[in-house]
């Protein structure tokens, strides 16, 4: 078993459970899951004894979707620096750090 912080990764009898583990907001995906999901069905990916790969979820809910709180945040935040200063100013403080 693996550790991650929003997933469970169990691998049994050839098979990977992949199980998604936020049940206090209904399994909601943010950008942390998804980028460990991405991780973990790499690693069933590399491993030669897994077969097939379930995707499951605890708690009541199986996914509400997108977690869309860091969204509505970063707009807000955008909202208010365009009201206080130029786009220019916008863009270079919201730009994504991977492209620079």
């Amino acid at each position: 078993m693996s550790e991650f912080a929003t997933i469970v990764y169990e691998v049994t009898d050839h098979g990977a459970t992949i199980t998604m583990d936020r049940p206090q907001v209904a399994n909601a995906q943010d950008t942390r899951m998804i980028d460990e999901l991405d991780a973990e069905l790499d690693l069933a990916d590399d491993d030669d004894e897994v077969r097939v790969v379930v995707l499951a979820a605890d708690g009541k809910h199986f996914s509400a979707g997108h977690w869309m709180h860091n969204t509505a945040t970063a707009l807000g935040a955008l909202e208010r620096r365009m009201q206080k200063g130029s786009m220019k100013e916008v863009f270079a403080e919201h730009r994504d750090p991977q492209t620079q």
